[in-house]
Formats: structure tokens, C-alpha cells, sequence
């Protein structure tokens, strides 16, 4: 066998993988400090954070922008940021006007916090408008609030 070979990434697994193993470790790192740098920045594109992370020395090996581009996208699909058109004014400013950017979500990739009706049937209940205390639909027919009750 030839040992000059080697084996394409598309075989080995690609640049998110070491040793035939997927690198978590790797990629948390890398996705930390695209977070940070947008944290910091308020918006960024894929650019200044590739620039930032390989002039940072945080990484023995040399990022690719199509890394950084794959992270990014995996925050956004992860709710963490998102995808904008810069308009060049406000915290855009450092930004060329429709160049594609990255903020950081409102609610940060967490849950929305829920109202206080929302945690009890009636809430959320469709036929609310219908529910009287002596009609067909009532809180003493309700199903929906006997389960509540029972949790």
C-alpha cells in the first residue's frame, strides 16, 4: 500500500474530524470564540471573526474561513445568532451596507419565557371564549384542567 497517499477529506471525515473521531472538543472551542467575538462586537461578519480567531493563537492549526462559516451557520441554526444584511448604520456601522452578518439572538438562543397564564389550560385553551361556569364547556367538564389538576 502506498503510504505517500492521502486519504480525502470526504473519506476521512473532513476538517471537523481527528483521528477518523468527530473533535468536539475542537468545535466547542471554535464556537465559543465565534460567540465571544459577536458578544463583544455586537455584529460581525464571517471575515472579522476568521481574522480575530487566527490572529488570536488560540488554535494550534490554521481555521479556515469555510469553518468559520460552518460554525456560524450551526449557531444560527441553534438559535444563538443571526443571519443579517448589514445596513451600514448603527451598531452596523463597521459594516458595508447588504453585507451578509451575524448578531447575537435577542433571547440568546434560550426559551422564551412563558406568561402565567400559559402554565394553566385555560391559558392556552381554544375554547376560552366558549367556557362558561354553567355552559356545555365549563371548567367542570374540562378535561384539559382535570389533567392539570391530577399533575
Amino acid at each position: 500500500m502506498a503510504v505517500e497517499f492521502e486519504p480525502a477529506k470526504e473519506i476521512s471525515g473532513g476538517t471537523w474530524y481527528s483521528d477518523g473521531n468527530l473533535d468536539v472538543e475542537f468545535i466547542n472551542i471554535l464556537r465559543d470564540q465565534c460567540r465571544m467575538y459577536v458578544e463583544r462586537f455586537k455584529v460581525a461578519t464571517i471575515e472579522n471573526v476568521w481574522q480575530s480567531i487566527r490572529d488570536s493563537g488560540v488554535f494550534n492549526t490554521e481555521c479556515s474561513m469555510q469553518q468559520i462559516k460552518e460554525i456560524m451557520g450551526s449557531l444560527v441554526l441553534d438559535k444563538e445568532l443571526e443571519e443579517l444584511n448589514s445596513t451600514g448604520i448603527g451598531d452596523f456601522s463597521r459594516i458595508q451596507p447588504g453585507k451578509k452578518c451575524y448578531k447575537r439572538c435577542k433571547d440568546g438562543g434560550n426559551p422564551k419565557e412563558q406568561g402565567i397564564l400559559s402554565s394553566i389550560p385555560c391559558g392556552v385553551c381554544p375554547r376560552l371564549t366558549d367556557c362558561t361556569p354553567d355552559g356545555i364547556i365549563s371548567p367542570k367538564t374540562c378535561v384539559y384542567f382535570d389533567k392539570w389538576l391530577d399533575f
